[in-house]
């Protein structure tokens, strides 16, 4: 495909992103294509500020538009240097296909006053040109039965999610028409007088009857506000749990890299300075840190998402993996990201080698390298696997802004990778 220079919004104004603030992804940036789809079709088309228009012939498809981040380097307008508007467009949700569009003769406006960020003026000269529509990359759309990006589930597929992984008691979950979750046949509580503002039989808490527990008291140990679930649980997302971990490391050695008793070196073998590491598996494809209170994905060897053989750039590290995630609500969640370089070495063992970390990351996974090799070594099963090599953080090198820091698990190095590279990447949240 041939790159265009337009980036699209619509058919009839520029959305830009602010000037000077941080890029987000609120356009659409356009590339002219060769469609092999020789088509030709009729139309009727109704849009709120023009009207109707009927017998619109559409034809071949001249662009294919996706989402992109933009930051506005400089501008000039007649020659004139101008100061980009504080404007924001809403973020683009789909990619879209764009096909050559005529109309007959309407009533269409003979002027349109437009505000974005190059400033506010008045369009002129309307003519029918291009309609665009949502597209998928791939063969996938709604209804066809298989959760495609972007989509939470998809006809009876619900990717593993149930009403109890969507905060609900008990109950049966569906897909809507719109390949989102429809929880109407979800039940909050299987307490009958949840919801009466009085904490009884078996709940934990009702309303904002705690019954005397605090974050504090649950195990938290820096602060944060306990609070209660529909299903009258508790929900412990505002409490707060800081502690470093330990590094695990257990041996010392001296100069030349020889084995020596560790009494009276104030290595860190001996000391052991920091939180016992503490992982515990949730059985839904997750492993809570006990110390950090993170939540991390685990990784598996289905050839799912979840992969542990899958590897990205930097950026796909954001807009591939953890967009998925966060696409079919991994675990009953959608806040899912990259971790930090910090969160990310959180979870490395200094005293093993190959990989670098706990059983809890590393355990029942065989790595024959071949696709699809174990497809029984799932997330939600006792596999968990973690590669010797590079994990993607998401901390820029400052010092060199086209890098970023990713973790090796190898041996748990932190080294600066461009980011154009590949390397692995492990979900988190929290």
């Amino acid at each position: 495909m041939k790159r265009s220079r337009w980036l699209f919004a619509s058919l009839l104004a520029l959305l830009m992103g602010a000037g000077g603030a941080a890029a987000v992804t609120d356009h659409l940036e356009c590339y002219k294509i060769k469609d092999p789809a020789k088509l030709k079709g009729t139309v009727n088309l109704t849009a709120p500020q023009i009207g109707a228009a009927s017998g619109c012939t559409v034809s071949g498809a001249a662009l294919f538009c996706t989402a992109a981040a933009k930051t506005v380097v400089s501008a000039t307008s007649n020659k004139v240097p101008l100061t980009p508007l504080p404007y924001l467009g809403p973020p683009a949700e789909t990619d879209r296909l764009c096909y050559k569009l005529k109309c007959p003769a309407t009533a269409l406006p003979t002027s349109q006053q437009a505000t974005d960020q190059f400033g506010t003026r008045v369009l002129t000269s309307f003519k029918t040109s291009m309609l665009c529509t949502p597209a998928v990359e791939g063969a996938g759309f709604c209804g066809n039965g298989t959760i495609d990006p972007g989509e939470q589930c998809d006809a009876s597929a619900l990717g593993g999610a149930t009403c109890e992984t969507q905060g609900f008691a008990k109950g049966t979950l569906a897909c809507a028409p719109s390949c989102t979750f429809d929880t109407a046949g979800c039940v909050a509580s299987t307490v009958p007088a949840c919801g009466n503002g009085v904490r009884e039989g078996a709940e934990e808490c009702d309303g904002s009857d705690l019954g005397g527990a605090t974050c504090a008291a649950l195990g938290f140990n820096s602060g944060g506000t306990l609070a209660c679930t529909a299903g009258c649980g508790f929900d412990t997302s505002g409490c707060r749990c800081t502690q470093f971990p330990v590094t695990g490391q257990t041996t010392c050695w001296d100069s030349s890299g020889t084995v020596v008793a560790c009494p009276g070196t104030g290595q860190d073998g001996e000391l052991q300075k920091g939180a016992p590491l503490a992982y515990t598996d949730n059985g839904d494809g997750t492993i809570t840190d006990g110390d950090t209170g993170l939540v991390w994905e685990k990784l598996s060897q289905d050839g799912t998402v979840h992969d542990v053989r899958n590897t990205y750039t930097w950026a796909n590290a954001f807009a591939g993996h953890v967009a998925t995630l966060n696409a079919v609500s991994f675990a009953g969640h959608n806040d899912w990201r990259v971790p930090n370089v910090k969160e990310l070495q959180s979870i490395v063992n200094y005293e093993a080698i190959n990989p670098s970390t706990l059983p809890a990351f590393n355990s029942n996974c065989t790595y024959c390298g071949s696709p699809g090799c174990d497809p029984t070594c799932t997330v939600t099963s006792t596999c968990s696997c973690t590669e010797s090599s590079g994990y993607w953080s998401s901390t820029s090198n400052a010092l060199s802004p086209s890098s970023a820091w990713p973790v090796f698990f190898n041996g748990g190095a932190v080294v600066g990778n461009s980011k154009s590279l590949s390397a692995f990447v492990r979900g988190v949240r929290g």
